[in-house]
């Protein structure tokens, strides 16, 4: 079997504990088991062992779910990831987190992940306290992504006159294959220059985080290009020994016709 690499990956960084603590913000993960918020602080031999576990040979991590987060907070999140990243250097990468309320310093603090710290792409959450991200005071940070030609993995959320090359959505695509056909008619009167048929298929890559049926990957291969669906776990939230037993199940499915590979 290959070894795998996984995309929707999360850690928690020491300095969101601290700021939370000095400012009594209340804790988003202590409503999760013991041994999930254990693990999102591994940043070291736990993750690796849980890795080898699952046949995992490369992990691209970015920072768990959170309120917006102000620059100096992401710059310590994304400070904390490069240096345990530059520890296992084989094993590890980076996804950026970004101040999203503030876009010109959230683009400038992409091009330094990428360019600094080696990242190599950014993950941010699907809106802004329930703004999304087709407001055009936004755009300036997917034009860096775009210039620097690294994925933004986001959910479902779409600025399509714009010139975006790569987005990255997870858990089998967030229902979209299910619902395409639908979409596509309804949205085609929206009169777009780049209809949402064709982002579907030109900019979107999907990955499988924290789905491991067959049923809805016959879906989504049905409706995507097989070089665009990806394979991830979401680490710790689900575990690397059932992403492994799942692409065995998937490699003797023949939903791929054999061609699961490692690029």
């Amino acid at each position: 079997m290959l070894p795998l690499i996984t995309l929707e990956e999360h850690f928690l960084s020491s300095a969101v504990l601290a700021a939370q603590q000095a400012s009594g913000t209340p804790d988003p993960f202590a409503g999760f088991p013991v041994q999930i918020t254990r693990k999102l602080k591994s940043l070291n031999d736990e993750r690796i062992n849980d890795m080898d576990d699952g046949n995992i040979s490369l992990q691209i991590l970015s920072h768990g779910p959170m309120d917006h987060a102000p620059l100096k907070l992401c710059q310590e999140i994304n400070d904390e990831l490069a240096a345990a990243v530059s520890k296992n250097p084989t094993r590890l990468k980076g996804f950026a987190t970004l101040p999203m309320g503030s876009p010109v310093e959230a683009a400038q603090e992409l091009n330094r992940c990428i360019d600094k710290l080696g990242f190599v792409g950014a993950l941010i959450d699907n809106h802004l306290d329930g703004e999304f991200y087709d407001n055009e005071k936004f755009w300036s940070i997917f034009e860096t992504a775009s210039a620097l030609d690294v994925p933004i993995y986001i959910h479902p959320n779409f600025t399509a006159e714009k010139d975006m090359s790569k987005y990255l959505l997870g858990h089998m695509g967030e229902l979209l294959p299910f619902n395409l056909e639908r979409i596509f008619k309804v949205s085609a009167r929206w009169g777009r220059e780049r209809g949402l048929e064709k982002v579907w298929e030109e900019n979107l890559w999907v990955t499988t985080s924290g789905m491991f049926s067959l049923a809805p990957l016959a879906c989504l291969v049905q409706t995507k290009g097989k070089d665009k669906i990806l394979f991830s776990v979401d680490y710790p939230f689900s575990e690397n020994g059932t992403g492994r037993e799942f692409v065995k199940r998937v490699a003797q499915s023949g939903l791929f016709g054999g061609r699961i590979r490692r690029r």
